[in-house]
């Protein structure tokens, strides 16, 4: 009955090693996959792409007036909008690939997306 607790431990602690090392070897590679990254807005007049990677403040013309989106640290938020709720101002900030936020009112959405592997700046693609 004493070699049972050992057998358990044993795999108790394989297991921990196991997600463990899994779960850094996950953020190793979205760390070093990060620089794909850019940012997508979209609203009725236009769509930008900007990278993730440069600080930035780009103001967005949407239905009801002016949307300021802020790249900053590798994410992005709305800092300023002319409509109603500011929703899409309490939203926060974004990081990661699939990740958006949408000012409703002005139709103005802010995502993330990566480009595919091998293609160029105009070929994306969301999550």
């Amino acid at each position: 009955m004493q070699k049972k607790p050992k057998t358990y431990k044993k795999l108790i602690t394989i297991f921990l090693l196991l997600v463990t090392s899994s779960t850094v070897l996950f953020y190793l590679i979205q760390w070093n996959s990060r620089d794909d990254n850019s940012v997508e807005i979209l609203s009725p007049q236009e769509k930008v792409v900007v990278s993730l990677f440069k600080d930035k403040t780009i103001p967005i013309e949407g239905l009801h007036g002016t949307v300021i989106v802020e790249i900053k640290n590798y994410q992005v938020h709305i800092i300023q909008s002319d409509c109603p709720d500011k929703t899409c101002i309490k939203t926060g900030f974004i990081a990661s690939p699939g990740t958006w936020i949408l000012c409703a009112p002005n139709r103005v959405l802010v995502r993330i997306v990566r480009k595919k592997p091998g293609g160029n700046q105009s070929t994306l693609v969301t999550y």
